[in-house]
């Protein structure tokens, strides 16, 4: 896929498939997108392992990885994760010294 004259490849989990709809007010989860830029090109399999360095504060915080999109030279990356809003992804990526450089919920569809 390109975007912005950069090659993209992508990498999906499997998440709850449960319709948000049916889930109580309080478990209600929303699309969260994070755009992140590195100094050195990083691997699919670099960024997929974000939420397993620190599970328990990504779990603690409701954060669920979903999707990985990687530039092709590694620079760049798009993250969308599962969480009850944007600064709880903010404060898990900070927690493992992932700094996002924007983030936002977001509806995907």
């Amino acid at each position: 896929m390109e975007y912005g004259g950069t090659f993209w490849s992508c990498i999906t989990y499997d998440v709850l498939a449960q319709s948000v709809a049916e889930l109580p007010a309080d478990e209600r989860l929303t699309d969260v997108v994070g755009e992140f830029h590195f100094a050195s090109p990083m691997t699919a399999l670099e960024l997929a392992s974000i939420d397993g360095t620190c599970r328990w504060c990504f779990e603690m915080l409701r954060v669920k990885l979903v999707r990985v999109f990687l530039s092709r030279n590694g620079m760049r990356a798009i993250l969308v994760f599962r969480a009850p809003d944007a600064e709880s992804v903010r404060s898990a990526c900070r927690t493992v010294g992932a700094t996002l450089d924007r983030s936002r919920a977001s509806a995907i569809g």
